[in-house]
């Protein structure tokens, strides 16, 4: 009776605090309520299953609360559903205290988890309903006198009072990716105050990555029976014993990016780790190695699983239209290496058919230079990579004004591709699991969202729809696998591999809807600036030279991946990671540009003073590198009439001397310049020097001059002595 009498003094309060959008999850003097624990649906007899975290931010003691909650009428539309989220409705079907002031306060700074496990039939509403679908649940928290609201939440009750008949056709897709860990020089960073890294952490016992594969291999394989049940009837001997089914295997598309598997890999099998710029050298024995081969060779177990299809995934999770915008050839590069890293990890590597694009970003220059790889036949593509499609009534699938639940079809030139339309509510409600500050609501919301799609046509058999979790995110295992769960167990939901999903879209002989691919994408708001892809091309000419010289392919490969890392969707959107993600091209930039110095010109003598008109002139090319290289050196001037070029391979740590024949033209002395460039075979310099050819022959033509010049001044000044001499003995004595 108390508790009556409680809910009735209450009910007042509740309803205003609704209709004054009290109920939005605010704190109000300093005591905020979060939501840490909810069954995804209820049937008739079944507890709340209900955890809320009461938490005291003022400066004082709580000293005790009551909880209330209120039930809401079921939503009919999406659209209403959304709307609950940010507000709740303001009709109240049903309430009941759940719980009155308990003793133990809630101490200033501090938190206090309660749990609300009062039947479902205790609201009332519940207990007559007949429909199945979302009913909007409103907890309230109040002080301990009842008259003071301190805060409150809305969330999503999925009830079902009768199973559901025709379960609705979704397609999970689970990314496994982490932002990259090992550094450019192939060593794997560790903070300064840290004695591990975040990728070690991740596959630590307690850590995310870890927790989600294990949730994976969980969900994945055929589920044991619950033990039988075996109860003996008075008088009827023992009743034949019980074994209900377990639950079917969740069927999923698998996205593992490579850069991720092969990063676990490393590990798996020792590593170097980097700490304040010191590298040493952890053997495969320790136990962060340890944990990297116990992760790893679950992901493997679930990659193989005839409920798991895997897909592939371009090298480093970029964003497709911003490399075919910005390096048009790393689309190529992104999927060689993804295949590379595939096929060295997994016994049946994932093909090219199935391509999983990040962020479901495509267009439909990437779609071509998909097609001419091979490579996406069938894939993934978000609304915003579409052309809407005509008028809001034709927009649903199969059913007009509905959500579109429907396979697609996109023509692109010659080639066409099959696939997925991601919803974008839908979508949305993912992402939220990776950035909302109360996790459990939003995948909540998530549940919601799936059974209020379901609820539009729940007789429709012909309905599929596709939902891909974050790809950047690290979920708490908790969280991980309670969604997992949640999808493999949820009755309005029947999952299905990808490939699965179209089968049984042609055995329905339903039609794919054609949609049509956009040519030009709009930037996103998290894309990094034109000085990052600056810094990415600004590499990429550098690498391009470097690998011209043939260095050892395991440098080249670091150091292109290093490159493609740097256009991984992980770095956006953070300052602090784009910066880390920009290191990837602009230390591979350094190290190329590195490598590249150690090639030089000996110390030639500027001047090189010739005495003949033929002559060798010496040139030496040093290879300090620890590897022979190929390059050329090209001799050139135009005054020398010379313009030759000398492959050459220098091995390394040595020399190599070119004696070049240097012929100074006739009739011509003086100084020649010599330009001396040694070349990557790609034709771009690497070191030059310019020589000085001083040439001190004599022409024969001049000298003849000089000499018959001298002869005739010789020759005149004699003549005119002679005749001057007879001149004056000719002439008469004068008296």
């Amino acid at each position: 009776m108390r508790r009556v009498g409680i809910f009735c003094a209450l009910a007042t309060l509740v309803f205003s605090a609704a209709l004054s959008g009290a109920a939005l999850g605010q704190p109000s003097s300093g005591v905020e309520m979060t939501l840490v624990r909810q069954a995804p649906w209820r049937v008739p007899g079944d507890p709340l299953g209900i955890g809320v975290a009461i938490h005291n931010e003022a400066a004082e003691d709580l000293p005790g609360y009551i909880v209330t909650v209120t039930a809401h009428s079921r939503v009919l539309s999406r659209s209403e559903l959304q709307q609950s989220f940010s507000t709740p409705p303001t009709f109240e079907a049903s309430a009941i205290t759940a719980l009155e002031a308990p003793e133990a306060p809630v101490p200033a700074g501090g938190t206090v988890q309660v749990t609300l496990d009062d039947p479902v039939d205790s609201l009332q509403s519940l207990a007559v309903a007949t429909e199945g679908g979302v009913y909007p649940l409103t907890i309230t928290l109040f002080d301990a006198t009842g008259t003071e609201q301190l805060a409150a939440l809305t969330t999503p009750l999925i009830y079902y009072p009768s199973p559901p008949e025709t379960p609705l056709k979704i397609v999970p897709i689970v990314p496994v990716n982490a932002a990259p860990a090992r550094g450019p020089n192939g060593a794997f960073a560790t903070a300064p105050e840290q004695t591990s890294g975040e990728l070690e952490d991740a596959l630590s016992g307690e850590g995310w990555l870890r927790g989600l594969v294990t949730s994976l291999e969980e969900v994945t394989r055929p589920q044991p029976p619950p033990p039988p049940r075996s109860n003996r009837r008075r008088g009827h001997g023992p009743k034949p014993p019980v074994r209900p089914r377990g639950p079917a295997p969740l069927h999923l598309g698998l996205a593992v990016t490579p850069r991720t598997l092969e990063e676990i890999a490393d590990l798996s099998d020792g590593f170097d780790r980097e700490t304040n710029g010191e590298v040493v050298t952890v053997r495969s024995s320790d136990a962060a190695a340890t944990a990297a081969r116990f992760v790893l060779t679950q992901l493997r177990s679930v990659a193989a699983r005839d409920t798991v299809q895997p897909l592939f995934v371009p090298y480093s999770y970029p964003d497709l239209p911003s490399v075919e915008s910005n390096e048009p050839t790393h689309i190529r590069d992104q999927l060689n290496e993804a295949e590379s890293v595939f096929d060295a990890q997994f016994d049946d590597a994932p093909g090219r058919a199935w391509v999983f694009p990040p962020g479901g970003r495509l267009n439909a220059d990437t779609l071509a230079e998909l097609a001419s790889e091979n490579s996406g036949q069938h894939t993934f593509v978000g609304e915003r990579s579409l052309d809407e499609i005509g008028t809001v009534d034709a927009h649903g699938c199969p059913e007009p004004a509905l959500s579109f639940a429907c396979a697609i079809s996109i023509e692109t030139g010659s080639a066409q591709t099959t696939g997925y339309a991601l919803d974008e509510d839908l979508q949305l409600r993912a992402t939220s699991l990776a950035t909302s500050s109360d996790p459990r609501l939003a995948l909540q919301e998530l549940f919601a969202e799936t059974s209020m799609i379901r609820e539009e046509l729940p007789s429709r058999a012909d309905r599929i729809i596709a939902l891909v979790l974050p790809g950047v995110w690290a979920p708490a295992p908790d969280l991980a696998r309670d969604l997992l769960v949640g999808l493999r167990d949820a009755p309005w939901l029947a999952s299905q591999m990808p490939a699965e999903g179209l089968r049984s879209v042609e055995t329905e002989q339903v039609p794919l809807r054609s949609r049509r691919i956009l040519t030009r994408l709009q930037s996103p708001a998290d894309a990094p600036t034109r000085t990052y892809e600056a810094s990415i091309g600004a590499a990429v000419d550098e690498l391009e030279k470097f690998e011209s010289i043939q260095p050892p392919a395991s440098l080249i490969q670091r150091l292109n991946r290093n490159v493609l890392t740097s256009e991984s969707r992980s770095w956006w959107g953070n300052a602090v990671l784009e910066a880390r993600g920009e290191r990837f091209a602009t230390d591979s930039r350094a190290e190329a540009e590195r490598e590249l110095a150690k090639i030089t010109i000996g110390d030639n003598p500027s001047e090189v003073r010739l005495t003949s008109r033929q002559a060798k002139v010496p040139v030496v090319v040093f290879n300090e590198a620890s590897y022979p290289v190929t390059l050329s050196v090209h001799l050139s001037s135009p005054q020398l009439q010379i313009d030759e070029l000398y492959p050459e391979t220098v091995q390394a740590h040595s020399l190599r001397q070119l004696n070049v024949d240097v012929n100074v033209p006739a009739q011509a002395s003086g100084i020649f310049p010599l330009s001396v460039t040694v070349e990557a075979p790609d034709g771009e310099p690497i070191v030059s020097r310019n020589i000085s050819i001083r040439s001190t022959e004599f022409n024969e033509i001049a000298l003849g001059l000089t000499f018959g010049a001298l002869a005739f001044l010789i020759l005149f000044y004699v003549t005119r002595s002679l005749r001057r001499r007879r001149t004056g003995r000719s002439e008469p004595a004068r008296a």
